[in-house]
């Protein structure tokens, strides 16, 4: 029976949510039981099991604007979903779809698909985050130029169009001392005697715009002082104390210089080095 049938009956909807990022795929449900349910085009048209997982999903409107209407979906902040955007972007998009199922429609059961897009973002708060979910109709309205003719690289770090390798400029570390504010993080001496000659070496600390992880917490490092051995982050790193081992990972100025020097990963360097910095006809910097 078709799933609107039983709406206007006194219906029991459940919602089944299908995030994807490549191969990697996850199946959750707003019910309190898990669902499975076989659905054409998903899970190779396998019955694939959803999970309850907490999350509470934006309105939207259940009409033809839906298909145009961006929505909002609040997660435990150690959601695997938001967790990925903790550090940006991933370099490949995550998939949206959410589709409806009545509790009583087990007969021939319906699943329509309420929503079908990408998580455009994710804004993560002290114990929630909220994934901004735009459709697909929204995605194709975007700017087509979206590589910029600049000097810096264009890739997101890590990213496929990147191709550098995270595990080998990933350390691991331990806190040696950390602030009260929780942003600035002491590391261990032998871990700081890794980037002590990094300003000689590269002009710049090798950690900096880099990430620091403490189990499921991913921080971005937005200043270090080699010579002190300290990190500085965007965002506190709650419950941080001395003697946690951490992981740090080398961040990119975005310059052809570290992508030569830091990474030896040039030939995918995507950016314009010889960019002129005056506007030749007027002097004006660009």
């Amino acid at each position: 029976m078709p799933y609107t049938d039983y709406a206007g009956a006194g219906g029991k909807p459940v919602e089944l949510y299908h995030f994807a990022l490549g191969s990697t795929e996850w199946f959750w449900t707003s019910a309190g039981a898990p669902v499975t349910a076989t659905i054409a085009g998903v899970n190779g048209g396998a019955p694939a099991t959803y999970v309850p997982m907490p999350l509470a999903r934006g309105h939207y409107a259940s009409n033809e604007e839906a298909k145009t209407q961006n929505i909002d979906i609040t997660v435990e902040r150690d959601n695997a979903i938001a967790q990925l955007f903790a550090t940006g972007a991933p370099s490949t998009p995550v998939a949206l779809t959410i589709y409806g199922w009545q509790r009583d429609d087990v007969a021939l059961p319906t699943y329509p698909a309420l929503f079908a897009g990408q998580v455009k973002t994710a804004k993560l708060g002290d114990s929630s985050a909220t994934l901004q979910c735009g459709p697909y109709q929204d995605m194709v309205q975007r700017k087509l130029l979206v590589v910029l003719y600049q000097q810096t690289c264009n890739n997101a770090l890590y990213g496929t169009r990147c191709q550098a390798d995270r595990p080998s400029h990933t350390h691991a570390a331990t806190i040696k001392a950390v602030d009260i504010s929780r942003t600035v993080i002491v590391l261990d001496d032998t871990t700081a005697a890794i980037f002590a000659g990094d300003v000689a070496t590269y002009g710049h600390g090798r950690l900096q715009a880099g990430s620091i992880q403490s189990g499921n917490q991913h921080k971005t490092i937005i200043d270090q002082d080699c010579a002190a051995g300290t990190i500085t982050l965007l965002q506190r790193l709650d419950d941080a104390k001395p003697g946690d081992a951490v992981s740090v990972t080398e961040g990119c100025i975005k310059s052809d210089a570290a992508c030569i020097t830091q990474f030896g990963n040039y030939d995918h360097f995507q950016g314009y080095t010889h960019v002129p910095i005056r506007n030749p006809f007027t002097g004006s910097v660009l």
